[in-house]
């Protein structure tokens, strides 16, 4: 997760109406691993100032995602977030394409495909492409056989 993704995750957590443009700016550069002297220094903000300000967006963010945000802790927490946000939008994709598809085919004489042979290595890449490289969209040609 880039910090213009973490960004738009936060803009979609607390949306517009409580974000400043000084939380943001919080958010952005202790994103980037800035301390809170470092956000002030260079923002011309008081140190103390943006302290306050860092602690309460972490409060609002621990409210909304019911777990608890910390300067330390914001880069994991919303990565998971987003993971677990992607999982919940991927399951709902396919619940609600497999509830409105229920279109039945009569395949006739089609060749049984339950077991395939000699394809470990093409199986194992498909199956990597779609858990661990998170692929969203996979097209399979050829003849059946």
């Amino acid at each position: 997760m880039n910090e213009s993704d973490a960004i738009s995750a936060l803009h979609r957590l607390l949306g517009t109406s409580q974000l400043t443009d000084v939380k943001v700016l919080v958010f952005r550069l202790s994103w980037s691993g800035k301390t809170y002297t470092q956000i002030a220094e260079q923002s011309g903000y008081d140190d103390d100032y943006i302290r306050v300000v860092g602690f309460r967006l972490w409060r609002l963010l621990s409210k909304k995602l019911k777990t608890k945000v910390t300067k330390k802790n914001l880069r994991s927490v919303l990565q998971r977030y987003e993971l677990e946000t992607r999982e919940k939008t991927l399951d709902t994709s396919l619940y609600a394409s497999k509830s409105s598809n229920s279109k039945v085919y009569d395949w006739g004489e089609a060749v049984d495909t339950n077991v395939f042979y000699g394809r470990n290595q093409e199986l194992n890449h498909l199956k990597q492409s779609i858990l661990e490289t998170k692929c969203r969209l996979v097209g399979i040609f050829g003849i059946g056989g």
